[in-house]
């Protein structure tokens, strides 16, 4: 199957070009056979979803394997049937985006609303926490992967993820940390 005839990049991103070089890098060590790891950081609207996006595209343009190729997000994949497997087994590429959007989400919102959640809504974030969690940690130590996570800073990484974690995931992937960029610009790196 063709790429563009598979649903693995979203539309939007079909023809995205790459704009940051470090997306370009990653890309081209994978091509070469390489595993290289790539933390992507920043605020809301900064362009890690592209920049992941791209990198990714530029992969499978280059003629890498689709079938070789993951992309779970937190809000996708790893939220109802979440299994282990789908990072100890999965393919040699494998992109964690939105890996903070738990604590990414909440800002400004703890001071709007002072209610408790319900029980039920507790437990259901606490387990989705804990899928994510696990998916980080399993994918930072995982031998002979490439991997792209996408999150908005370390500290966010830290609180939801744990310092062990972050400091294997810090340690093994080149980190690009991206500005907030206006919405009406074309992203200049």
């Amino acid at each position: 199957m063709d790429w563009r005839d598979s649903d693995l990049i979203p539309s939007t991103f079909l023809d995205a070009e790459i704009e940051h070089p470090a997306a370009e890098q990653w890309a081209a060590e994978v091509l070469a056979g390489g595993h290289p790891r790539l933390l992507v950081l920043g605020p809301s609207y900064s362009g890690k979803t592209h920049l992941k996006w791209t990198a990714l595209r530029r992969l499978l343009v280059g003629g890498y394997p689709l079938e070789q190729v993951a992309v779970h997000d937190r809000v996708g994949a790893l939220r109802g049937g979440y299994s282990p497997s789908i990072i100890d087994d999965g393919p040699p590429v494998i992109a964690l985006d939105n890996i903070t959007d738990r604590i990414d989400n909440m800002v400004g919102v703890a001071e709007r609303y002072r209610g408790t959640d319900q029980p039920e809504l507790q437990a259901m974030m606490a387990a989705e926490d804990a899928c994510v969690s696990d998916a980080v940690a399993r994918l930072a130590r995982r031998p002979n992967t490439s991997w792209i996570m996408c999150a908005s800073g370390v500290k966010q990484l830290t609180t939801l993820h744990g310092e062990q974690t972050v400091a294997v995931v810090t340690s093994l992937a080149e980190t690009v940390t991206l500005q907030k960029r206006s919405l009406n610009t074309v992203m200049d790196w």
